[in-house]
């Protein structure tokens, strides 16, 4: 899982989404670790609220 302030990437087993969130980390440089949750199956409580 991603997270920005502008959104968040759920990354769905057997859609390619190892390879999107490549390509969003290309995109956007400003996505770093701390935008990441750091853990491959994330739950959408790490989500903030605000």
């Amino acid at each position: 899982m991603i997270l920005t302030d502008d959104f968040v990437f759920v990354h769905y087993p057997k859609t390619g989404g190892t390879f999107v969130a490549k390509v969003l980390k290309e995109l956007f440089e400003r996505i770093d670790k701390p935008y990441e949750t750091g853990h491959m199956h994330a739950t959408c409580r790490r989500i903030p609220e605000q």
